[in-house]
Parts: C-alpha cells; sequence; structure tokens
C-alpha cells in the first residue's frame, strides 16, 4: 500500500544573509535564513512554517519571527517568485505576479505573528489556490518605523515557496 502525500514541499528562498545575487539594502546582512537585518534583530525577520500544503486537507500555518514588537506586519503570496531580489524598504522582495494580501496583522510584544489563527480562512481559500494544486510563495512585510537603513520605514522577511498538492 502507498499513502500519498498530503501537501507538497515548503521551503524557505530569499534570503537576507548574502546568498541573494541581491544584497540588502545598505548592507543590513541578516543570519542564515533569515532576512535583511532591522532595528530591532540583527538576525533579520524569520518566516517559517507548520503543517501541509495540500488543497483539499490545507493545514499550512505561516509564522514570522523577529520583527520589532506590536509592529504592523502583512502577510502576502504571490503566484511567483524570483531568487533575484529587488530592494524592497530595508529588505528584499522577491514574491511577485499576482500579488493577494492573506491578513494585516499586529506582531506579538515579542515581535511574533502567525496565519492563520483561530477563525481565520485557510491559506489556501484566502489566497485561492486552484483545487487541482499550484505553486505560490509567500512573505511577510512589517513596519520598522526606527530610522535603520535607508529612509523606509518597512522592511520584509525571508520567502517561502509551497508546492500545493490537490
Amino acid at each position: 500500500l502507498y499513502d500519498s502525500p498530503v501537501g507538497g514541499p515548503v521551503k524557505g528562498y530569499c534570503f537576507g544573509d548574502g546568498t541573494n545575487p541581491t544584497a540588502c539594502p545598505c548592507g543590513n546582512v541578516g543570519i542564515t535564513g533569515h532576512g535583511c537585518a532591522n532595528s530591532v534583530q540583527s538576525q533579520g525577520g524569520l518566516l517559517t512554517h507548520t503543517g501541509d500544503a495540500g488543497v483539499a486537507a490545507d493545514t499550512l500555518r505561516l509564522h514570522a519571527q523577529g520583527m520589532p514588537p506590536n509592529s504592523t506586519c502583512t502577510f502576502f503570496q504571490g503566484t511567483a517568485g524570483n531568487s533575484s531580489a529587488t530592494p524592497f524598504g530595508d529588505g528584499v522582495r522577491c514574491t511577485y505576479g499576482t500579488v493577494v494580501r492573506l491578513k494585516t496583522i499586529t506582531a506579538s510584544p515579542g515581535g511574533q505573528a502567525s496565519y492563520p489563527t483561530g477563525s481565520d480562512p485557510d491559506i489556501s481559500v484566502t489566497g485561492a489556490v486552484p483545487a487541482g494544486g499550484a505553486i505560490r510563495f509567500y512573505q511577510v512585510n512589517y513596519r520598522n518605523a526606527a530610522m535603520f537603513c535607508t529612509s523606509a520605514t518597512f522592511n520584509i522577511t525571508n520567502g517561502m515557496s509551497a508546492v500545493w498538492l490537490p
């Protein structure tokens, strides 16, 4: 007997740790696997996941950390990802195509946020992932009001790519 997987692979990409072809805007490199450094965390913002990317059995949850306390953050999804990032605020953006804002929330006093939580719709529903599956890309944009690197008042986490299975 063979039991097929519930969800496809989910992995990080678009790191602000110096491995991207496009460097962090001011040389504000984060640590391995994170986004570019911010005014609170020299390690940079980090996007991780738990659960499975299966449209019929969606348990995927995105978790962001390393952001300033109580900062406003927006989880978003794109239909295209590009490992050669574009400078974006104090970070680098690699999530493009048709972009969907999944949810804007306030991070905890510890600079953490997750989506979905509670009664939030599943990511596959909010992101309109086709029933037959697709590849989608994720990042979290967050407010970083302190003058840190550029004159921008925001930064962004690393990216995550998810292969959604039917």
